[in-house]
């Protein structure tokens, strides 16, 4: 069942930025700058990880790269050699409890897996005929579950990997039986094992206790949103609150589960928050791209053409504050993009984004001084961040801040420390 969401969300609309915007550049920041010569394979990198031994891996448009904290080990597509990768374009990188690392690559529909402690590699081609290949070879998302399966989201079908390098595959046939949908988008696990499948049709979700799949149909897609996520590769929106309530996201809502996530799926019915109740994105675009919570209980949500603020206390609907005024050095019309949130250990959010053709740098939302910290590049200051588009942002387990760069590599923050260093 669906319910309006009651008058107890106050809304706060930011426009990229907020109330307080400080620049960096008054604060004792250091960069250390590496070419491609002293490190990493390729000045663009499309993914980062860290692995369970405490390396942080990178995927560049030329090859894989390792960084130990002080040089880097580096892996190319090299066709004379076997054991390599088969393209040098590495797109995203997952790693599983057995420290292997997952590689997807951006122009060619193959999987493989890289065993580090054998320095070996393992190729999986998709064959739809076979009922022990993968059913498609251009992989969206790979996770693990809770028995150390390898769960495979593809553009028809999922996959689940056998350890004797065979899949069994899932593909629609049927309520409660299979997916929904063949065609995906991404999977999530909760924090009580739950697998989330996200496809064009929803969300599906599939117990491991008992093996069968579900569908929220509370929770539809309609082509608009499933156009918007396949353009642009994003994945939808999956959220688990400090209340142990779960998120979804459509183009239209969000919705809140009104059961705790130790529930049964099949048993949840959700509140709603329109999202065309926010003016500034009434014509819009209004798909979500990211949720994120504060510790006073406030929800984040970043879209394309802004931030919102969800304040969960007693109380009517806010008006909409439009915050962009103050930033008179950006065109308000140009704004288009905000990447997903991060929150780090200390409770601050970060994120980045992009006002046409210009970067806003790296953004930090100050918990306990309520405050927005702007990073960002300062001609002719070699202590300011890199210049170029932010296109990923990764927080490891010590407290660093990883920063992709667009053409210029690797930006690193020490959260505990405030001191950057740059590796390109």
């Amino acid at each position: 069942m669906v319910q309006s969401l009651n008058l107890s969300i106050r809304f706060v609309l930011f426009v990229c930025l907020i109330t307080s915007i400080t620049e960096l550049s008054g604060q004792n920041v250091r960069f250390s700058k590496y070419s491609t010569n002293n490190g990493l394979t390729d000045n663009v990198v499309s993914s980062i990880l860290q692995d369970q031994k405490g390396f942080i891996w990178f995927g560049t448009e030329d090859g894989l790269n390792r960084f130990d904290g002080l040089t880097f080990k580096t892996y190319r597509a090299n066709p004379q050699i076997e054991n390599s990768l088969l393209n040098p374009n590495v797109y995203r990188i997952y790693n599983d409890s057995k420290n292997r690392i997952w590689i997807v690559y951006r122009s060619l529909a193959v999987l493989t897996v890289f065993d580090p402690s054998r320095e070996s590699f393992t190729h999986f081609y998709p064959d739809i005929s076979n009922p022990e290949r993968l059913t498609n070879g251009n992989v969206l998302d790979i996770i693990e579950d809770n028995d150390q399966n390898i769960w495979i989201a593809t553009q028809y079908g999922l996959n689940l990997y056998n350890e004797d390098g065979s899949f069994k595959r899932y593909l629609k046939c049927g309520k409660g039986k299979s997916i929904s949908d063949n065609r995906l988008f991404g999977l999530y696990k909760d924090k009580t094992g739950i697998i989330w499948i996200v496809s064009h049709s929803g969300y599906d979700y599939y117990n491991p206790a008992t093996k069968e799949f579900g569908h929220l149909n509370a929770v539809v897609f309609d082509s608009l949103t499933a156009q918007y996520f396949s353009n642009h590769e994003i994945k939808p929106i999956f959220f688990c609150d400090s209340d142990d309530k779960l998120w979804f996201a459509s183009s239209h809502y969000l919705f809140r589960t009104e059961q705790s996530i130790n529930s049964d799926p099949s048993s949840y019915s959700f509140k709603t928050i329109d999202i065309q109740n926010i003016p500034v994105l009434r014509n819009l675009p209004r798909f979500i791209r990211s949720i994120e919570e504060t510790a006073d209980n406030s929800i984040w949500v970043s879209t394309p053409y802004g931030l919102a603020r969800l304040r969960q206390n007693e109380g009517a609907v806010d008006a909409i504050k439009n915050y962009f005024a103050d930033l008179k050095y950006y065109n308000k019309a140009s704004i288009n993009t905000l990447s997903e949130l991060l929150k780090s250990p200390d409770g601050d959010i970060w994120f980045s984004g992009a006002l046409g053709s210009n970067s806003l740098g790296l953004m930090q939302y100050n918990f306990s001084e309520d405050r927005f910290i702007e990073y960002r590049n300062i001609p002719f200051d070699i202590n300011s961040i890199s210049p170029g588009e932010l296109s990923f942002i990764f927080i490891d387990r010590s407290g660093c801040l990883w920063v992709s760069v667009l053409n210029r590599g690797i930006n690193v923050l020490d959260l505990n420390r405030k001191k950057f260093n740059n590796f390109f």
